[in-house]
């Protein structure tokens, strides 16, 4: 058997215990934050000191700033910061506020291949500064990179730009000769993947080579073909960008774009409505007329006069001028998935018919009109437990869990 009073004694002495030990913690804790209080009581007396003495007194540190904390999406909120000295802050407008996406490793590819697209400019080397830059475009997720640019005052600023951004711009810095060797290393994937996209018809396979191979001659295609997509699908914004970068792409070349890319651009650019955009419309179609001339433009063995384009394209409007009242296409817009608007409907019965059996009991009956009563005293709509179906002529009902036909 168990000794009560023996077991009594354990208890006491084991709470005697613990509490000595709590004692001892928060009088350790007590003793270190005097200790802190003294020190800070005795910072500014030495400050003061050495102001009489006429030495400099040693700044304060910064105040803490946030400590990032992941919100999903590249995002991350800043909730505290270690202190840092005098003249280490970094210029970075998002310090206090965000902290973007980074990814060191990304970040020195870039910095590699920037020293070495300057070595190549000498020695024609472009192989090892292409592949580091299409290992940064390969990756799925863009993350941002410090970047110093000169701002209109001559000072030096640093910007966070996007990683992929970037890297298209050091493409797009190459001269000729290395855009060659480019296309001649990663065309035949890029041509490969877009041919596949094509085959799968879809967009998104689309989107991947823009993303990926967008200095091959297959990322032009795919480019056009995304506009293509999304201008047939009612999404001029979205097709305003693909050709709006298209054209930048091409700006320096002889040719340019074909007639028809052309047009689709002008299409798209007029469907946006945005001053900028209809400048650059106009611009696209005084480069059109000037190509195509009063030969017109071909379409799959179709001749399009001049004047026909012209009046096609005077037809487009843009997306935020039409009225929600107008259903010019089958299911409304385009996107076929408009929402119709109109009033309220006139709920005015041409006939009636009960939905409870006749021969019903009369509780029944009873508890069926006061419900139906109770429902109608709130002024609310409300929905019946089944829905009639009228099809040819005949209205069909489930009353008891059995269909019923009536003419």
């Amino acid at each position: 058997m168990i000794n009560p009073l023996g077991y009594a004694r354990s208890l006491f002495c084991f709470g005697g215990l613990l509490t000595a030990c709590l004692f001892i913690a928060s009088s350790g804790g007590a003793a270190d934050d005097k200790k802190d209080d003294k020190k800070a009581e005795k910072t500014p007396a030495k400050a003061q000191k050495a102001e009489k003495a006429g030495a400099p007194a040693q700044p304060r540190a910064a105040p803490a700033a946030p400590v990032p904390v992941q919100m999903g999406g590249g995002v991350q909120m800043r909730l505290a910061q270690p202190p840092q000295p005098p003249g280490s802050g970094v210029d970075n407008e998002y310090a206090e506020g965000i902290t973007l996406a980074t990814d060191r490793n990304i970040k020195k590819l870039l910095e590699a291949a920037q020293e070495l697209l300057d070595e190549a400019a000498k020695n024609d080397a472009w192989g090892e500064a292409a592949g580091l830059l299409q290992q940064v475009l390969d990756v799925k997720e863009d993350v941002f990179i410090p970047v110093k640019r000169r701002s209109p005052d001559g000072s030096e600023k640093i910007h966070q730009v996007s990683a992929r951004s970037q890297a298209n711009r050091l493409l797009e810095t190459m001269p000729a000769k290395g855009r060659e060797f480019y296309e001649l290393r990663f065309g035949a994937q890029a041509k490969a993947l877009l041919d596949k996209a094509k085959k799968d018809g879809g967009y998104q396979g689309l989107k991947e080579v823009t993303r990926r191979f967008y200095y091959t001659n297959a990322g032009i295609e795919a480019t056009d073909l995304l506009g293509t997509y999304y201008l047939d699908r009612g999404r001029p914004h979205d097709a305003a960008l693909c050709f709006k970068r298209l054209l930048e792409r091409t700006k320096d070349a002889s040719d340019g774009l074909v007639p028809f890319t052309l047009f689709k651009a002008a299409l798209a650019f007029r469907g946006v409505g945005d001053p900028e955009y209809v400048a650059l419309a106009d611009h696209v179609w005084n480069k059109l007329s000037a190509r195509i001339g009063r030969d017109g433009l071909r379409v799959e063995g179709d001749s399009f006069a001049l004047d026909q384009l012209q009046t096609e394209l005077m037809r487009i409007r843009p997306a935020g001028t039409l009225s929600p009242l107008e259903w010019t296409l089958f299911r409304g817009d385009p996107t076929r998935t408009a929402e119709g608007r109109g009033s309220a409907p006139f709920l005015e019965a041409n006939w009636r018919h009960s939905n409870v059996a006749e021969r019903v009991d009369p509780r029944t009956r009873t508890l069926v009109e006061t419900a139906l009563r109770q429902q109608q005293s709130r002024s609310e709509p409300f929905l019946p437990a089944f829905f009639p179906i009228a099809t040819r002529g005949k209205l069909v009902v489930e009353v008891n869990k059995r269909e019923c036909y009536m003419e």
